[in-house]
């Protein structure tokens, strides 16, 4: 995972710079306003190499201070901790969540969206989260009544935060675990999928095939709004079948079922 600061080029605004961006997977973005200059720059974390046409690269692998990222977007952030309210998406339960380099402190609309859908995919349900960063939708998913949940991300800095927010939540290690990589095709229950991730990222998500031997929902996010017809070309291709859609802003949520699971 790279750390990577871009300033805005003269004449281009700030949403189509970003845009752009979180379209090449830029994710953990914030924004700096650099009075001295007048000059707006966009930081973030990727997993590959980003090039953009519309802002230039400052500095790649810098340092950030995730204290002071949190502290200025996380919702309820307060002695150090972010809390995360589920009574909005129906569930009377609150837990907290520490800065660091996972992504999900319920600041970005793809996050929004997840809790939204989820609960009826997760309740009494097997729950793999994959891309699962902080751990946000992975400790949801437990106070949502999940039977277990595996979170999976290939970032030890993010596996190593979303561990610390469960323990922080003192879960139980039976309920809810993290793994950099999962063996589909040796699990012997059936699960649904939660992704929030861009759509270069589902990709390549999904180039592994055993991931659907046992997955029987898939709910997704991370998805912009002007690539829905693309990714349902997507996902129809790979024989999963839309069940609804929500948007928040410039952000759209989905769930898909597998057909050959449904009987």
């Amino acid at each position: 995972m790279k750390n990577y600061l871009f300033k805005i080029k003269k004449k281009i605004s700030s949403k189509k710079a970003l845009t752009e961006l979180e379209e090449l997977g830029l994710t953990n973005i914030y924004t700096i306003f650099d009075s001295d200059n007048n000059d707006h720059l966009i930081g973030g974390t990727s997993l590959s190499n980003i090039n953009p046409k519309l802002s230039c690269l400052i500095k790649d692998n810098l340092t950030i201070n995730w204290q002071e990222q949190w502290q200025n977007f996380a919702e309820n952030f307060s002695n150090g901790l972010s809390t995360i309210d589920l009574t909005k998406f129906n569930e009377k339960k609150f837990f907290s969540l520490k800065p660091g380099k996972g992504f999900g402190d319920l600041s970005h609309s793809s996050t929004y969206l997840m809790l939204k859908m989820m609960k009826p995919y997760v309740k009494n349900k097997y729950v793999i989260d994959i891309g699962c960063g902080s751990g946000i939708l992975s400790i949801a998913s437990v106070y949502m009544k999940a039977k277990k949940v595996i979170g999976v991300d290939i970032d030890k800095d993010a596996l190593i935060h979303s561990k610390n927010n469960a323990k922080l939540n003192a879960l139980n290690k039976a309920k809810i675990i993290f793994r950099k990589k999962v063996n589909y095709k040796a699990l012997d229950f059936k699960y649904n999928v939660l992704i929030n991730m861009t759509f270069d990222e589902q990709k390549y998500v999904m180039q592994n095939k055993n991931l659907f031997t046992n997955a029987k929902y898939f709910i997704t996010s991370g998805i912009l709004k002007d690539q829905k017809n693309e990714y349902l070309s997507f996902m129809k291709r790979l024989d999963l079948k839309i069940v609804k859609y929500h948007q928040k802003k410039e952000w759209m949520g989905f769930i898909f079922y597998n057909p050959i699971h449904l009987s």
